[in-house]
């Protein structure tokens, strides 16, 4: 029996990728969906705080300003919403293409007053029966969802006002009237708009590149719009359970070392050791130890179920302990006390640094030098101090002390490495740093690609270039000749969780 297309949803269908649709157009289902519907749900955030609105907008499949697919939607200046987006530009959208039908309520207790809603058939209009018999049909079978950047721009620019006119052209449409009871047709060609747009509405345009379908049935499918001409990645770039990455860094680890320990017999062939790896992901919210922050020792045994944290936490112990906040892992690495979530390409490196001809300290400066090369190639200056990670001095003309963009922080067993970087792309880390005092230094702050105006940058784009930056410095510094031990990586190739485990 074949699988099928769109499996039943279940919690892995929901966690990971699922049935990954990589094309340089969106998927037909997704423009037809963008297409039929009038409104959106927009989800913002800011820190910790919520917020949905429903939106009307407008779907182009590309501007003289994006070649990408993008959706344009207008906002009052003063709005929750337009402060959350000035403050966190990640949102997520949510379009239907069809209306779920609504059982029939009832009456709150026999004998009560109300009739419930819709009204019963016998005292319900031919108009309401008509319309409750539409809606109990699906006008088509998915919803989407759509992850991105909103870029509230520039009031007064030219970009606005051109937004501005395909959103009223859009929201201009041609209908029946009704008025006092009578139907009037308007004339031929007379059209009338859905919406006015003030002179102090501030324009958002959302550009569309990746996204989930689910349909009816509970089936769900990922997309991504890549064009010609760039790079396509083996995987979409999703939100990861750092738990997940944890155990899976285990798997990898036990194997390198279980190899270790392998003395092949006389006469038997000698097992291949496992290739290195590199794990690059976004997790959720999680603030993580190092040894010098680790916690209280818990072997002892207590009834108590209070979370132990170590002092650097305690103040934020409501954020931990919160369904909205963030998760607290402690771990074996290096370091303190710092912070990984979205808006942050985290990569951990699982090597033999004996293979690779890599001493402990020299592992660090690697790590440390393809930061600084994946910073150069935008334009970034990096550096290191006598402080752990790789900082940004202030730009030229301006005072102060350099920022942290990466912080680094590895584990070692019989010189098998574990753990490595975490790399800010986006200002939405910004926040969460500000709750702590980063890996122990008071009055350091971070900083991010975006907030050293690098913008628009993907985390999948400076996760393939941290990697090919990471396999260049080992084979040009540490590999094969000039009397180096260290082994050459040959190839890189990307790989899914389910071919590692």
């Amino acid at each position: 029996m074949t699988e099928s297309l769109n499996p039943p949803l279940s919690y892995e269908a929901s966690a990971t990728t699922t049935h990954p649709h990589v094309a340089t157009t969106l998927p037909q289902e997704v423009i037809a969906c963008l297409k039929n519907s009038r409104f959106l749900h927009l989800a913002t955030c800011d820190g910790l705080t919520p917020h949905v609105s429903l939106m009307s907008y407008t779907y182009l499949p590309s501007t003289p300003y994006d070649q990408y697919p993008t959706i344009i939607m207008t906002t009052n200046p003063s709005s929750r919403k337009t402060n959350h987006l000035l403050t966190n530009p990640r949102v997520s959208l949510l379009v239907h293409d069809w209306v779920s039908h609504r059982p029939p309520t009832r009456a709150p207790n026999p004998g009560g007053q109300r009739d419930g809603s819709p009204p019963p058939a016998a005292t319900r209009s031919s108009l309401a029966s008509l319309l409750l018999n539409l809606n109990t049909s699906a006008l088509s079978s998915i919803s989407t969802t759509i992850t991105g950047s909103a870029r509230v721009l520039e009031t007064g620019s030219e970009e606005e006002a051109w937004y501005k006119e395909r959103h009223l052209e859009n929201n201009t449409f041609e209908e029946e009237m009704s008025f006092l009871g009578q139907q009037q047709q308007q004339q031929l060609g007379q059209r009338r708009p859905s919406l006015s747009i003030g002179d102090d509405a501030r324009v958002v345009a959302v550009r569309v590149r990746e996204g989930r379908i689910a349909d009816w049935k509970g089936g769900v499918r990922d997309w991504q719009v890549v064009l010609e001409g760039e790079d396509q990645p083996a995987t979409l770039l999703d939100i990861t359970s750092f738990t997940r990455v944890s155990n899976l860094q285990q798997t990898l680890t036990t194997r390198l070392l279980a190899h270790k320990k392998f003395i092949p017999t006389q006469g038997t062939t000698p097992i291949a050791p496992p290739d290195p790896t590199i794990i690059t992901f976004t997790p959720n919210p999680v603030y993580t130890t190092g040894r010098r922050d680790l916690p209280p020792s818990n072997t002892t045994p207590t009834k108590s179920t209070t979370l132990s944290l170590p002092p650097p936490l305690e103040p934020i112990r409501s954020l931990l302990t919160s369904p909205d906040g963030a998760e607290y892992h402690p771990t074996l690495r290096g370091g303190q006390t710092t912070y990984h979530g979205p808006g942050q390409m985290v990569a951990y490196t699982i090597l033999d640094l004996r293979r690779l001809g890599l001493t402990p300290r020299c592992h660090i400066r690697v790590l440390e030098n393809s930061v600084i090369d994946v910073l150069r190639g935008y334009g970034i200056q990096g550096l290191v101090t006598d402080d752990p990670g790789v900082w940004v001095p202030p730009r030229s003309g301006e005072e102060g002390i350099p920022k942290k963009i990466t912080a680094v922080g590895v584990h070692l067993r019989r010189n098998i490495s574990s753990y490595g970087i975490g790399f800010n792309v986006t200002q939405e880390p910004m926040w969460w740093f500000q709750q702590i005092v980063a890996c122990g230094l008071e009055g350091r702050e971070a900083t991010s690609l975006e907030g050293e105006q690098v913008e628009g940058v993907e985390i999948g784009e400076v996760a393939g270039r941290f990697v090919r930056a990471f396999v260049e410095r080992v084979n040009r510094d540490f590999a094969c000749g000039g009397g180096v031990t260290g082994e050459k990586i040959e190839d890189v190739y990307s790989v899914k969780e389910e071919d590692l485990v």
